[in-house]
């Protein structure tokens, strides 16, 4: 050990020599540069710490507002993590119980058409020209196959009181059927665009998206997909999937997908972002209920009538068949879907 001291102490002292001897000569300012201790610049120590960095709306001395994350299964890395929790924070997700969201389940129609409207007033609560009318529990029904008795009525059949779903020749909403892409993005788009905006046809589709599989997309969703182009960045295709070549229109959308697509709405200064919502703490807006319609021959002081018990002859709802479930089919892009089973339903789930 002292060997090994000496000689170090001695290589030392041979460097500050040699240091010493050529200080004034190019070779030694070179070997001063290098061992001389580097003093921070003064623009290093004006650097601010990123991990500091507050944002100038929350007041000195607070910090910022924190989503409620009660999923246990989304990842705070998740892309779809910040839509997922300021949209429960919102209360759209209040029907799923328990702390599993499964971001990768499939959505049926009708849970979407509920999500929907919860997440368009929820963000719009301020505005009531953007607010969805829920209808009275009583109102006769636009679809067939969507009784007043169904646990979605009021939010399907708000959509189509407000012209954002059309039934069709056969007057039907096919709730149980799973939520494709196309299904995903003919309902959203209008209501970013309002109806009136939602035209095109399939030379506008392939002028616009060019999609490789354009002409497998169904001829109702056409004239909103089209629509959704002129969002530019901010529209649903591009925000949910990224950019892509084939759009895969019958591909199921998954939870993930609807929730990346319900976290904004709107277009330029009506725009409305449910992050941005949960973060200001701006949360100060009435729960929607539907109320039964007055009875205008019902006067102050009568008591209520009693509910019947049983549908009068000859006005019982026409039988319709369940629509059919779409067939789990390979996708190029993400592979096979697997199906799983959540909560005794057989649903349909990317990997």
């Amino acid at each position: 050990m002292q060997r090994c001291r000496r000689v170090t102490f001695a290589a030392i002292s041979l460097a500050a020599l040699a240091l010493t001897a050529c200080r004034g000569k190019r070779w030694g300012e070179q070997i001063e540069t290098a061992v001389a201790p580097i003093a921070p610049s003064e623009q290093e120590s004006d650097r601010v710490d990123p991990s500091s960095d507050i944002p100038d709306r929350v007041p000195d001395g607070e910090t910022p507002p924190q989503f409620d994350r009660r999923f246990s299964d989304v990842d705070e890395s998740d892309l779809a993590a910040p839509a997922i929790a300021a949209l429960d924070t919102l209360g759209v997700f209040d029907s799923i119980e328990g702390d599993r969201f499964q971001p990768s389940r499939s959505v049926r129609r009708e849970e979407f058409a509920r999500w929907l409207v919860l997440a368009n007033n929820r963000l719009y609560a301020n505005d009531p020209t953007r607010q969805i009318r829920l209808p009275a529990v009583t109102e006769t029904p636009l679809f067939l196959d969507v009784p007043e008795d169904h646990p979605e009525f009021v939010y399907i059949q708000a959509l189509g009181n407000a012209g954002f779903v059309d039934g069709g020749a056969a007057r039907e909403f096919k709730p149980r059927n799973l939520l494709s892409r196309a299904d995903l993005i003919a309902l959203k788009a209008p209501l970013d665009l309002l109806p009136i905006a939602i035209e095109g046809d399939r030379a506008a589709l392939n002028s616009t998206w060019g999609f490789a599989d354009g002409n497998e997309i169904p001829e109702d969703a056409v004239a909103a997909i089209v629509a959704d182009f002129s969002l530019d960045r901010d529209s649903n295709i591009r925000r949910t999937y990224g950019i892509i070549r084939s759009f895969n229109p019958q591909a199921p959308a998954s939870r993930a997908e609807a929730a990346i697509s319900l976290s904004e709405f709107g277009l330029g200064e009506d725009r409305r972002e449910a992050i941005a919502l949960v973060e200001s703490g701006d949360l100060s807006f009435p729960t929607p209920t539907p109320t039964p319609e007055a009875d205008p021959f019902r006067e102050e002081g009568d008591e209520p009538l009693p509910s019947p018990t049983s549908e009068p002859e000859g006005t019982a709802e026409p039988i319709v068949e369940p629509s059919p479930e779409p067939s789990a089919e390979s996708n190029d892009s993400t592979g096979e879907f697997i199906t799983d089973e959540f909560e005794g339903d057989d649903v349909i789930t990317a990997p």
